[in-house]
């Protein structure tokens, strides 16, 4: 339940707590002393607070904190999750199996090479990973999903969009402590109240009275980690299922093509240390929203539970896909040659141990 108080909330009680609020943002309209990135972000501020007044409905600024947060997450980051998803799944379905067919073909020739060259081991392990990057490489752009742009570029548009609402909403809270009303002569962000059951929070634009808010932030951001964590663990592992190559773990390598290998390593480490990682950032949301205002920590709260619906929904869509996926034609060749090159090592280990 949203409520506006009749009283402006900095009273005696709160002068403590919105002075540094005051501190940090003082002058951002009428005051000289401000920061440049201050001042950009103030000029986001005004237009927000003013929103509420100009809409028909006489709409709260939590309503429209809570709208914009999903209309950015739906306008945004739900279309770049989407346009990653799809690229993974060409990496993975085109890319992947045509690299393996070439690193079966072109193993062997490089070995040859090497050896032909006088070439010891070592140069001969640095050139195939040369070879096999580069035509990695080469396929992913061919198929329109290079790696780096399908990793990076959900986050280095969506962090920054984060960072600048959460931002606009910490300097608009320290402006509303120093402007009651609007220039309209309406409520203020600071002088409207926040009731939730069994909590009441007397204004928007100060940090919540008790770590309720704070907690519930952390629990989402870490509950999203761990879905995605099972998400993707199920999904590795209905595309990468255990191989029955009927040799040892110590000649596993040798029996598996280099493409699994390398998914198997990405599986073990790589994934284990990113599920640490966010582990840890989630915990740390909830440290930092303790300092926070409650309209900012509104939007983060927001903004995490819709994270734990989408990454829900395209997982389990994900893994769906992976289940009733049909192979094409390049994966039916890459199980064949798979098949062929798993039973030549196989006699080759073979005679080797009837030699020794």
């Amino acid at each position: 339940m949203i409520r506006r108080s009749l009283a402006h909330p900095i009273s005696a009680g709160k002068h403590v707590q919105t002075c540094a609020h005051m501190r940090i943002y003082q002058g951002i309209p009428g005051h000289t002393s401000v920061r440049p990135r201050t001042r950009a972000f103030a000029a986001l501020a005004q237009p927000f607070l003013e929103l509420p007044s100009h809409l028909p409905w006489g709409a709260s600024y939590a309503g429209v904190i809570v709208a914009c947060s999903l209309a950015l997450r739906a306008t945004i980051t739900l279309p770049l999750s989407i346009w990653q998803r799809r690229r993974t799944a060409r990496l993975e379905h085109r890319v992947k199996p045509a690299l393996d067919v070439w690193a079966i073909e072109q193993k062997g020739v490089c070995r040859r090479e090497c050896r032909a060259a006088g070439l010891s081991y070592d140069a001969y392990t640095k050139e195939w990973t040369r070879r096999y990057k580069r035509q990695r490489r080469a396929l992913a752009q061919m198929h329109n999903c290079s790696v780096l742009p399908t990793v990076l570029l959900p986050p280095l548009i969506g962090i920054p969009v984060f960072i600048a609402v959460s931002n606009t909403l910490r300097v608009a809270s320290a402006v509303a402590l120093t402007q009651p009303h609007t220039a309209d002569g309406g409520h203020g962000l600071a002088e409207e109240s926040l009731s939730l059951p069994f909590l009441d929070y007397p204004s928007l634009a100060l940090p919540a009275t008790d770590p309720t808010v704070a907690l519930m932030i952390g629990a989402a951001f870490l509950t999203n980690t761990e879905i995605t964590t099972n998400l993707r663990r199920k999904l590795l592992e209905i595309r990468t299922p255990p191989s029955n190559t009927g040799v040892e773990d110590e000649q596993k390598d040798s029996a598996q093509t280099p493409q699994e290998n390398n998914t198997r390593m990405d599986m073990g480490v790589h994934e284990k240390g990113v599920t640490i990682l966010l582990r840890s950032l989630s915990l740390g949301m909830s440290w930092f929203a303790l300092s926070i205002p409650l309209s900012l920590a509104l939007y983060w709260l927001t903004s995490a539970v819709f994270s734990v619906g989408q990454t829900t929904i395209l997982g389990m869509l994900a893994n769906r896909d992976a289940r009733n996926h049909v192979k094409n034609d390049i994966e039916l060749l890459r199980d064949h040659r798979v098949q062929q090159y798993r039973l030549a090592e196989q006699k080759a280990n073979l005679a080797k141990s009837r030699r020794r």
